[in-house]
């Protein structure tokens, strides 16, 4: 039987001063979203079911002085959504929400006599400078330390 979850969450805390400066300073940088549905087992990891990854990518044009949001779901190639705007505050918003859609193929049957969980993590990745600012501005790290929270659902037979 096929069945889907659709998802939605936001992000707290995701944006500080050094992360502005390079997106600013027009650094691409891109949330990845990764949506797990798992089974659990008391004997070894838990089971990944089904996985479908999101991401979520901001460039800033600073001759226009405008943000570009990207949404899409990862290897696919046209994106979900394309938006720009001139407000720092909107492109925190498009960045932060989280909207995705899992799909999978399990029977009622199993969902009643095993645990399944849904689990959504996000982790922050920047892309390298273009050429020839890379060379130029070696000093500038692309390395961030983030928290990584996650937040399991447990998933119930709603008959």
């Amino acid at each position: 039987m096929d069945d889907g979850f659709r998802i939605t969450a936001e992000l707290t805390d995701s944006f500080n001063r050094e992360i502005e400066d390079r997106i600013h300073s027009g650094i691409p940088t891109t949330f990845t979203f990764y949506l797990y549905f798992k089974r659990m087992r008391w004997y070894w990891d838990n089971k990944v079911l089904a996985k479908i990854v999101y991401q979520h990518s901001v460039t800033y044009d600073t001759l226009r002085k405008k943000y570009k949001v990207i949404i899409q779901k990862k290897g696919q190639s046209e994106p979900i959504s394309i938006t720009t705007t001139d407000s720092a505050e909107e492109m925190r918003r498009l960045m932060n929400a989280f909207e995705g859609e899992l799909q999978i193929s399990i029977d009622r049957k199993s969902l009643r006599s095993k645990q399944h969980y849904i689990s959504l993590e996000a982790s922050l990745e920047t892309n390298k400078l273009p050429e020839p600012f890379d060379t130029l501005l070696f000093f500038m790290s692309s390395d961030f330390e983030t928290k990584t929270h996650r937040q399991f659902l447990p998933i119930g037979d709603s008959d």
